[in-house]
């Protein structure tokens, strides 16, 4: 038999790491592993006899002990088949993470597990709920947080993990502090997110007891617009940028809005034109004309939410100020203007957001104000009401 040079480096590499091992450490590594191959065939003869009670513990601990991603795959597959949805859902999940980490040849060969737990994680995600606990900048180092009795991994605490529909109970343990107990209420497909306060004997400087939290919020609605100088209905659009303080029982915000409107209409005037039109009247007869106007805003909300970004649902108030960038094309006898005008104005909104996701949906009314002339229909200002539609992230 020949043997190749690589072949050779190959061996004595092997050899080196094996000299480099113990014979304790080798025999405690093959005395894991098989430990683990026993707890595995165990565990998947009583997942397939439907005995999970015994079967997924077994397959659990086997994955402890030689963390494979099929044991990891087999263990999401017992849980889901004993109803542990949540469990299951984190072990899919694991499980996809898990092979991104696996060599190309390795991961072919669990192409097949691997669709199975996507489509697991899809029918999944609608049967359980999603918990993400956070705590405040404030807790002391050593505070613990548990769910259900169960303590939850510092890496856990503050992302979203899947729980199970159903009544939780939220402990936390701080140092030095008495336990406190929070109840929770999760529907199927419920994302909540849940900030633990934690006393602190220390104060900030403006006096607050380190409770307050700033939260980042980013968001975009899209609405009609129905303007009082008869323009028409047309489309009005936003995104925007800001923060959220708490405050009281509710929370300060401050944002930057980014805002683009346009309408249409058209009309006739009669003799003598608006003053300052660019309109040229035949003697004796009316004029038409159609109108086009684009508005570009950029606006300063600032406003209060009556409840903090836990809850459910948040009403809240507006005022927005706001520069207005006018751009307006009218068309007379078949001869194209077009006006220009910037103003300073002012919006006031009425808000309430519904909790969903990561972030909320909100539907806003508002009534926006600006000194806008208009040449051709002899306006002097713009006004406009709005009905907006829209998502919210809270960051």
């Amino acid at each position: 038999m020949k043997i190749t040079w690589h072949i050779i480096v190959l061996l004595s590499m092997a050899c080196c790491g094996l000299v480099g091992l113990s014979p304790v450490a080798l025999a405690q590594g093959e005395d894991s592993s098989k430990r683990a191959g026993e707890l595995f065939d165990q565990g998947l003869k009583d997942m397939l006899a439907g005995h999970y009670e015994s079967g997924c513990p077994a397959l659990a601990e086997s994955y402890q002990l030689e963390p494979m991603a099929g044991a990891l795959f087999t263990l999401a597959e017992c849980e889901r088949k004993w109803g542990k949805n949540a469990t299951a859902l984190a072990h899919y999940e694991q499980y996809l993470e898990q092979l991104e980490t696996l060599p190309e040849d390795k991961k072919k060969k669990q192409a097949v597990r691997a669709d199975i737990a996507k489509q697991q994680v899809a029918e999944l995600e609608g049967k359980v709920a999603r918990l993400r606990i956070t705590l405040p900048a404030s807790a002391p180092a050593g505070t613990q947080v548990e769910l259900d009795g169960e303590a939850l991994d510092e890496a856990v605490v503050g992302t979203a993990q899947p729980v199970e529909p159903g009544a939780h109970k939220v402990t936390l343990r701080a140092p030095g502090q008495e336990p406190s107990e929070q109840d929770v209420e999760l529907r199927a497909g419920e994302y909540r997110r849940l900030e633990l306060e934690v006393d602190s004997s220390e104060e900030d400087e403006d006096g607050s007891d380190g409770s307050r939290k700033l939260y980042g919020q980013v968001g975009a609605g899209l609405g009609i617009g129905i303007p009082t100088a008869g323009l028409g209905v047309g489309p009005m659009m936003f995104v925007e940028g800001g923060v959220l303080y708490r405050l009281g029982p509710g929370s300060l915000s401050g944002s930057f809005r980014l805002g683009f409107e346009t309408f249409s209409t058209d009309g006739e005037g009669q003799q003598p034109c608006p003053s300052g039109s660019p309109c040229v009247a035949a003697d004796g007869g009316s004029y038409g004309y159609d109108v086009n106007e684009k508005t570009l805003s950029l606006g300063w909300p600032l406003g209060y939410h009556f409840l903090t970004p836990e809850d459910v649902f948040i009403p809240y108030v507006v005022v927005v100020p706001t520069v207005y960038l006018l751009e307006a094309t009218s068309t007379t006898y078949d001869t194209e203007n077009t006006q220009t005008d910037t103003q300073f104005g002012v919006a006031a909104i009425l808000g309430g957001q519904l909790s969903a996701g990561p972030g909320g949906v909100f539907l806003e009314l508002g009534y926006h104000y600006a000194a806008l002339s208009h040449s051709i229909t002899g306006d002097s200002s713009l006004s406009a009401f709005s009905a907006e539609l829209g998502y919210r992230f809270i960051l």
